[in-house]
């Protein structure tokens, strides 16, 4: 299993604090990213949102996304062990059962239900559900 660290909330912490690192920006830097996408955050709040002290709500998840230039979804995934994840490798979010890496992930992005399902027409259902009315109705 991918390392449960006990909610979403640590997901993601440990992405923001990758990308963060990976992009060479510091936690003051980002902190003006926040305020350019008017959204303002501390570098003290951003700091104890990625140590796992501070959960985050949805405006915080999207608009550090929009700072950082990525999909919130980056934020949502679990945590591989060493940086490289099996898809069959499994993992669990907030409120999910333990399932395999690759259809959570098709959870998260609306592709298809949490429960492995064969019937098109439910995996189909879920997706129209998954997406707001006006996307998919035609």
């Amino acid at each position: 299993m991918l390392r449960d660290l006990g909610a979403t909330s640590w997901a993601v912490a440990y992405h923001l604090r990758a990308v963060r690192t990976e992009r060479g920006i510091s936690l003051r830097g980002l902190s003006s990213l926040m305020k350019e996408v008017e959204y303002p955050m501390s570098h003290a709040t951003l700091s104890e949102i990625e140590r796992g002290d501070r959960r985050v709500t949805v405006d915080d998840l999207t608009a550090l996304a929009a700072a950082l230039g990525i999909a919130p979804i980056a934020f949502l995934l679990p945590v591989p062990r060493d940086g490289d994840a099996d898809p069959n490798e499994t993992a669990r979010l907030t409120g999910t059962p333990e399932v395999p890496l690759r259809q959570l992930t098709d959870w998260v992005r609306g592709e298809s239900p949490l429960k492995d399902e064969d019937d098109s027409y439910a995996v189909e259902t879920f997706r129209r559900a998954s997406l707001p009315r006006w996307l998919w109705k035609g």
